[in-house]
């Protein structure tokens, strides 16, 4: 199926979306995110002919899919990756497996203003390669990091929790 629905919170009732665009072929796994903004963003996934690295944005308020270019150094195709909004206008992609059933531990920052991918190179400690897991931005003040040559450190928290403490424009931990 590749329809999308939407729930009324006052009913609990669901209902079609009808939209515009060419939306991404049906799929599962993939990375999903709500810009705080207008936007939906799909990355990624597994769909019957495979697995791809596709971007998507749906408008929420045109409801309207577009397949924007992507720029910079575009992540491998994979699925069950964890994609989170960070700052205003950027996305953290963390791990994930392709379709060999390699696992990734890399890290990448999208600048969806621009639709350009930022590889973050791991210093100190790199994570374990990981795929169905879950990631979540906890910092207070949204602002961006520096994604051309962001100095981005992995620091484990127990067996299981990573954070990742990238420098922002300017200097500073966030």
């Amino acid at each position: 199926m590749n329809d999308m629905w939407r729930m009324d919170g006052g009913t609990g009732r669901f209902h079609c979306v009808a939209t515009t665009g060419q939306p991404p072929s049906p799929r599962r796994g993939m990375g999903l995110v709500y810009d705080s903004k207008d936007s939906l963003i799909v990355f990624g996934g597994m769909y019957s002919g495979g697995m791809d690295a596709t971007l998507a944005v749906f408008s929420v308020s045109r409801r309207e899919w577009r397949t924007p270019r992507q720029l910079g150094s575009v992540p491998s195709a994979r699925t069950n990756a964890s994609l989170v909004l960070l700052a205003p206008n950027q996305l953290l992609l963390f791990g994930g497996c392709n379709a060999s059933g390699v696992f990734h531990n890399d890290a990448y920052v999208l600048d969806t203003s621009t639709t350009t991918w930022h590889a973050l190179p791991a210093l100190n400690m790199t994570p374990a390669p990981r795929y169905h897991h879950r990631c979540a931005c906890t910092r207070r003040a949204r602002q961006p990091v520096r994604p051309a040559g962001v100095p981005c450190l992995a620091k484990s928290f127990g067996q299981e929790g990573i954070r990742f403490d990238c420098i922002r424009e300017g200097g500073g931990c966030v």
